[in-house]
């Protein structure tokens, strides 16, 4: 059964809601992702397009683009991560944190730790790459239909 959960940034301009059987998601432990976040790593939550609807503040969103394709987006009001499209695929990376209350996040990935971090895993397998790996394996762990 699909639930909705509702996701802003800390001010409340930008808002979105996903639908979702599960929030099955990945934690990077990469610099880039330490770096943005402010943080030890960044869990993040990829949800399907068709699961996913701005509700509010799509105008306020900003992005920052590197080469290598990684994309971070932005609050302009209160610099919140926030949602994005992935890589121009049907799929949005949602910042774990900007999802409302204390829904069930599935950590299922884990990049760029030697060691899986399965703190918060539950009954669920945590796999840890030491690179990037393929898109397609990444989709498989997350239960997402690749393009």
């Amino acid at each position: 059964m699909k639930l909705d959960h509702a996701g802003s940034c800390s001010c409340g301009a930008v808002n979105f809601r996903v639908v979702a059987d599960s929030l099955a998601s990945y934690r990077c432990y990469c610099s880039i992702c330490q770096k943005a976040t402010g943080s030890e790593f960044s869990t993040t939550v990829l949800a399907d397009e068709a699961d996913f609807k701005w509700t509010a503040g799509q105008e306020s969103v900003r992005e920052y683009r590197k080469d290598s394709g990684y994309m971070l987006a932005f609050c302009g009001v209160c610099s919140s991560p926030v949602p994005n499209q992935f890589r121009g695929m049907p799929f949005y990376s949602v910042p774990a944190g900007a999802i409302e209350g204390a829904p069930q996040i599935d950590l299922r990935v884990t990049l760029f730790k030697p060691e899986a971090d399965v703190s918060e895993a539950g009954n669920v397998e945590v796999t840890n790459f030491d690179e990037v790996p393929s898109l397609n394996v990444m989709f498989d762990l997350l239960g997402v239909t690749a393009p």
